[in-house]
């Protein structure tokens, strides 16, 4: 939000309406307002599309679209995304201002009238005719020969095969060309005509117009252009994520497997299985399997964000007893608890009413952050199963340091670890926590947000989304 508008990372998180509000265009503000005001009234999605003043890229575009839920009788809160559509709006005004003038010059009284006698051979111009090509009335003969002899070269044998249609079938589609070099720039014309036949069909006359459609076909080429480039931006995007596929699937198979087999002799040995070791080979056999341990961590979630990117994970919702879920959350967390000396408090959930989450999903996603809060220096981290207002939902806050402001937009980027900069973690993690329980989150159609950080510390807030709590008639489920 603060890189599309422009405004610092502070402004963005505070919510500071009075600086978004000053940099939007005057024209734009009364849209704006009565758009946001019926999605309110009506809790229906919005979407505007309006200018702002950004301090950097000046006027700019902004396409906004988000869903409404009400809060409370009186407040309102959206969830979506914004994006700059600059360039999208200038190509598309760019082609529409080239096909207007297009059409404008097709419809123009500069269109040229030609008449061709196929009986006596010769062409007969009016005015604008000589207008449109740019030449001296009194350098034309009136032969086939000096047209052809005004297009490009490599245009003549369609021009000469359409117009002997036209004297021997009657008929022709509209021919498009080029006219030569040596009259200036690249200029295409086109040229339709109609015959004409005596009593005994044979015809006797061919009457058409020339027009400019130059900037038509230079629209078009720029089309072909965009669409190419386009196309080529897919075709590396795939290639890309092709690449990715393979890295992470020899990951898989390449690192996964070893490390499984020197964890397993590391472990033997230090066991000491098939008899004793001296003190040091022992020690080390012990950190070969930490060591092997920790890198098979590493691997774990980056393929599981693989994985959950490339729609391979699937959800089996059902009914999840909250209370049993955070107290196994907890009991599976008690080794790491006791290290570090950090208390997880389940408190008393008001309202028994089951929570639809795939189970194996929803302990992954609370053993994240409670890890993540652990790491991050809290003390005590409560769990809590509230009622909400499209079904049960889970509150998870901690006493540590919070999160820093200028951080929170990076928090849910893969890599990033909160209070770090992309791939600068101090902690031994990867960063792949929230962005995997995000992703969880969504596949069962749920919303994982940071609903507080500060000194006091972290709440984070799952909560099933707003169109998948209601049925087909907008009833809840």
């Amino acid at each position: 939000m603060a890189d599309v508008y422009g405004i610092t990372p502070e402004q963005a998180a505070h919510n500071d309406f009075a600086a978004l509000w000053d940099i939007i265009h005057p024209d734009d503000r009364d849209d704006i307002l009565a758009s946001v005001r019926r999605s309110a009234e009506t809790l229906t999605e919005w979407e505007a599309e309006y200018r702002i003043a950004h301090p950097r890229k000046g006027m700019i575009w902004i396409h906004g679209r988000s869903m409404p839920e009400r809060i409370s009788a009186d407040e309102t809160a959206w969830y979506g995304f914004i994006q700059d559509i600059t360039r999208i709006k200038s190509t598309l005004a760019e082609v529409g201002e080239a096909r207007f003038r297009a059409k404008l010059a097709q419809e123009s009284l500069g269109a040229g009238i030609w008449d061709y006698d196929p009986l006596a051979g010769t062409l007969r111009w009016d005015t604008e005719m000589f207008d449109l090509y740019r030449i001296d009335p009194r350098l034309f003969t009136g032969r086939l020969s000096d047209w052809f002899a005004y297009l490009h070269p490599d245009d003549v044998p369609a021009a000469r095969a359409a117009l002997e249609r036209l004297t021997q079938q009657g008929s022709c589609g509209a021919v498009r060309f080029r006219l030569h070099p040596d009259l200036g720039p690249e200029r295409w014309l086109q040229s339709t005509g109609k015959a004409v036949r005596d009593a005994a069909g044979t015809v006797i006359r061919v009457v058409g117009l020339n027009y400019d459609i130059t900037a038509d076909v230079q629209t078009q080429i720029k089309e072909r252009r965009l669409s190419d480039e386009a196309n080529q931006l897919r075709l590396q995007a795939e290639e890309a994520n092709r690449a990715k596929s393979r890295f992470l699937a020899m990951m898989s198979h390449e690192l996964r497997t070893p490390l499984n087999a020197m964890i397993g002799f590391a472990e033997t040995m230090s066991e000491e299985v098939f008899g004793p070791l001296p003190a040091r080979y022992a020690d080390y056999a012990e950190k070969i399997g930490q060591a092997g341990r920790h890198l098979l961590s590493v691997i774990g979630p980056i393929i599981d964000l693989h994985r959950l990117d490339g729609g391979k994970v699937q959800a089996q919702p059902v009914p999840v007893d909250l209370a049993a879920e955070l107290a196994t959350c907890t009991d599976m967390l008690v080794f790491q608890l006791r290290e570090t000396g950090a208390e997880v408090r389940i408190a008393p959930d008001p309202a028994p009413v089951p929570m639809h989450f795939d189970p194996d999903h929803l302990r992954q996603i609370l053993i994240n952050l409670i890890r993540n809060a652990i790491e991050a220096g809290a003390q005590t981290i409560t769990l809590s199963a509230l009622p909400g207002p499209h079904g049960p939902q889970v509150r998870i806050a901690d006493d540590g340091p919070g999160i820093p402001i200028v951080h929170q937009h990076n928090l849910w980027q893969p890599f990033t670890r909160a209070g770090d900069e992309p791939m600068q973690s101090r902690s031994d993690g990867m960063g792949l926590g929230l962005p995997i329980s995000v992703r969880l989150a969504a596949l069962n159609k749920h919303s994982l947000d940071l609903t507080r950080s500060d000194a006091d510390g972290t709440v984070f807030s799952l909560r099933p989304d707003a169109a998948a709590a209601n049925g087909a008639d907008g009833t809840a489920r």
